[in-house]
């Protein structure tokens, strides 16, 4: 009986520690790839993107994005698995190898497992529509980076 009872105590702590702790499930390094589009005076053009993206998080529902020179903060959704941009936010880049400064006005991004998808939309200085698709895949977890 006392094997019973030690045995079921250290599976539920098991169990527990499982359960998805909030934006440090997304902390670390990932690899990103995908495009981005953008249209200028009804001119589509698309790169691709592949660049280290390193996500910190600053608390139980919030983290960032970094790349390059761009910082994105988001907010995850109840379930810790998917998450929105907060508000408007600009970033340094290029369209076309021309420098712009794109405001990004919706994003969304899903975990599972070692891999993130994700969109966002904005526009740029150069007067563009643009937008990211993108996937993130895991390269090392860093919990608790804040």
């Amino acid at each position: 009986m006392r094997t019973f009872v030690i045995l079921t105590t250290l599976l539920a702590c098991a169990c527990g520690s499982n359960v998805s702790v909030g934006a440090t499930s997304w902390e670390g390094q990932w690899k990103r790839t995908g495009t981005q589009s953008a249209t200028c005076s009804g001119a589509p053009s698309t790169s691709a993107l592949g660049d280290v993206v390193t996500i910190t998080s600053s608390s139980d529902t919030t983290f960032q994005t970094s790349v390059d020179s761009c910082n994105l903060v988001w907010n995850l959704g109840g379930d810790d698995v998917d998450a929105t941009l907060v508000g408007s936010q600009t970033c340094p880049g290029s369209i076309d190898t021309k420098s712009a400064t794109m405001t990004f006005t919706k994003g969304s991004a899903s975990l599972n497992g070692d891999s993130i998808m994700g969109s966002l939309t904005g526009t740029s200085t150069t007067g563009c529509s643009v937008s990211q698709q993108f996937t993130l895949t895991l390269v090392i977890h860093m919990p608790n980076m804040r």
